[in-house]
């Protein structure tokens, strides 16, 4: 356990293989609530959750593809998100229940071209010689 000068304490501990709760899992105690982290192998946040009180869970979590991006995220309602990415790892739409889709296109230097967003308007991007926008 760390405590810092404000007296917050972080608690780092691993959970064992197998217990559903494997690798590194953070704890941050705050006057008003308790912030935990779960990690998975790569050092991932796979969850974040505040901890109000003894029946109050508000719980965030990620989960991520074979090459490590960031593609589902669900909010404390279990609403979530999905992001997709191209061969080359570039972001090429942000799907989100609520706000809708935006989708982001790219040229053969990896520079972000065009930003459609949910309602269809479309944002252009251009870049001299020298790749500056």
């Amino acid at each position: 356990m760390i405590t810092d000068p404000a007296g917050l304490a972080t608690r780092y501990h691993y959970g064992a293989p197998g217990s559903g709760l494997e690798g590194l899992l953070t704890a941050l105690d705050h006057p008003s609530h308790r912030e935990e982290f779960k990690y998975d192998q790569r050092n991932r946040i796979t969850q974040r959750s505040q901890v109000l009180d003894e029946t109050t869970r508000l719980t965030h979590t990620s989960g991520y593809d074979a090459v490590g991006n960031l593609i589902a995220q669900t909010d404390p309602l279990n609403r979530g998100s999905l992001q997709i990415f191209d061969a080359r790892r570039r972001l090429t739409e942000n799907i989100d229940p609520l706000a809708g889709r935006t989708r982001y296109t790219y040229d053969a230097r990896d520079n972000l071209t065009t930003v459609t967003d949910p309602t269809g308007s479309t944002t252009r991007y251009a870049y001299d010689l020298a790749n500056r926008r």
